[in-house]
């Protein structure tokens, strides 16, 4: 009888320990996601792939993040521009909610 509240404790700890960890992911991922719209605006402003690639280096630290970066930006130069700024925008959120979404489930950016 005696090891069931230390049981209880140490259940109740890793589970925390989860939800502090999912928490953690989500709000990686919804910095992420605010990276991937960075990425599409600079992209429907017609700007040059190159110097979104260079600044990849200087905005991730690990070389997971930098080549998961690299592929999203890779990503965003393959949609066309839209010609309106309404359609614009509608692009740069879509892609901002695709990302995260995609590094929630962990299919992108290292977990």
């Amino acid at each position: 009888m005696k090891t069931f509240p230390a049981l209880f404790v140490v259940c109740s700890l890793a589970s925390g320990a989860a939800a502090a960890s999912a928490t953690d992911r989500a709000g990686y991922c919804a910095s992420i996601s605010s990276y991937a719209e960075q990425v599409m605006f600079i992209r429907q402003m017609d700007k040059p792939i190159e110097s979104q690639m260079e600044s990849v280096r200087y905005q991730f630290d690990t070389a997971a993040e930098q080549a998961s970066a690299q592929a999203l930006v890779q990503q965003a130069w393959t949609v066309e521009r839209s010609s309106t700024s309404r359609d614009q925008q509608k692009q740069i959120s879509r892609f901002g909610e695709s990302t995260e979404a995609a590094c929630i489930a962990g299919e992108i950016f290292p977990a």
